[in-house]
């Protein structure tokens, strides 16, 4: 195993024990599924990266990203809407964001927490969320994004970012 992959190994485990001794302190009454995802509240740094998968109809949405080697390495990938949080920021405080930012979609609401998966760059880590929205997506970065296209869940294209993400994903909707 290499040492990119064993570091976020370990950053995710500590992040899951992190979740698991928060979901035993803190008990919340049954509410909407939202407000119910204590995840969402979690107090983010640079290394974490939530995202959301839009789903509508068992298809996903995704964007082709162009990374710059200034921002990681020089490849072409599909990926989710989210992105690295800002220092101070919840979780839902960037998915918001992010979601404005790249897709200009205003109104989405989060289902369901899905997991914490290793991120593509070292030490990165990715909080897994699936949500719906009514809005259609828009190009809003085509700096970064070349466009956002909705593909069968089961036929996302092979240069897809984090394959535990899709995973996590794929496992939900079998559910």
């Amino acid at each position: 195993m290499s040492t990119d992959l064993s570091d976020a190994r370990s950053n995710v485990d500590y992040h899951l024990k992190y979740l698991k001794a928060r979901r035993n302190l803190v008990r919340i009454p049954p509410s909407p599924p939202e407000r119910d995802m204590k995840e969402l509240d979690i107090i983010g740094n640079n290394l974490m990266c939530p995202v959301v998968a839009l789903i509508d109809d068992n298809k996903l949405l995704i964007g082709l990203r162009h990374y710059t080697s200034d921002k990681w390495q020089v490849v072409s990938v599909w990926t989710l809407p989210g992105g690295r949080c800002d220092e101070g920021e919840t979780l839902r405080t960037t998915l918001e964001r992010e979601v404005v930012e790249e897709i200009g979609i205003t109104n989405f609401q989060i289902s369901k927490f899905l997991g914490v998966v290793p991120g593509a760059k070292k030490g990165d880590v990715v909080y897994t969320f699936v949500g719906e929205t009514k809005q259609k997506p828009k190009l809003m970065e085509p700096e970064k994004f070349s466009e956002w296209t909705w593909v069968d869940i089961d036929k996302v294209p092979v240069n897809f970012i984090n394959n535990d993400a899709l995973d996590l994903i794929r496992k939900s909707q079998q559910e």
